[in-house]
Formats: C-alpha cells, structure tokens, sequence
C-alpha cells in the first residue's frame, strides 16, 4: 500500500459517488475518505498489508465511509483538539468531524481495525 493509493481512493469514491446518486456533500465526503485512507495507509504501509475502502449508502441516507487497515492500534476520537496553526499534522479527525460526520471504529479479529465516518445527507432545505 502506497501513498499513491489516496488519489486513486478519492476519484474511486467520487465514481462510486455518482453512481449512487446520494445527495449529501459529496466533497465533503471525498475529503473524509481522504483523510481516512491516508491515516491507514500511513500505518498499512509500515506492515506492508492493504488498506479496504467501503462506501456505502444506508437504509437512513447515511454515506457511510469505511476503511479497514491492519494495525491493531485504535484512534483516541476523545482526544481531538484544535491543531496548532503550525503543527504539520493532526486535523484528520478534527477535519472529519468539522464536515459534520459521526466516527466510530471495531476491532477485527486477527486483522486490525475498521474506522467509520457517517456522513448525513443534506436535507430538502440545504439542497
């Protein structure tokens, strides 16, 4: 798994996007899988193991965006914080969150972890 692989994530969520037709923030959700995939990536790589992307509309019209990577390590979601304007890293989650999706993350057995963004569907008046 390479860094390369998150433009490929985002023009394949994008088809995918489309395909479905839902009608939320579709750049909004093109960054979350963005930043989830690089968050995954950047540990898949180290274990030299592939990163899963699922997306998926939900029976409520919920975009929900997955993404599977080996390490066994859990994301701390309690302990997001403002960045520094000069910290290089760490608005991924805070990004996340910030376009109005809900995170939630479970263990694989043998097989890492799977992170979740549910991103909700704009609503009649916001179309």
């Amino acid at each position: 798994m390479a860094h390369a692989s998150v433009p490929q994530a985002r023009r394949s969520a994008r088809r995918c996007l489309a395909i479905f037709g839902w009608g939320g923030d579709c750049d909004g959700a093109v960054v979350i899988v963005s930043e989830l995939v690089t968050n995954a990536v950047h540990y898949a790589f180290r274990l030299s193991e592939p990163v899963l992307l699922r997306l998926a509309v939900l029976a409520d019209s919920r975009l929900c965006i997955e993404v599977v990577d080996p390490f066994p390590e859990f994301p701390d979601f309690d302990a997001l914080f403002v960045p520094a304007p000069d910290f290089e890293g760490g608005r991924g989650l805070f990004l996340v969150r910030a376009l109005g999706a809900s995170l939630m993350w479970h263990p694989i057995a043998g097989a890492g972890k799977s992170v979740s963004a549910y991103l909700p569907e704009k609503s009649e008046e916001t179309r």
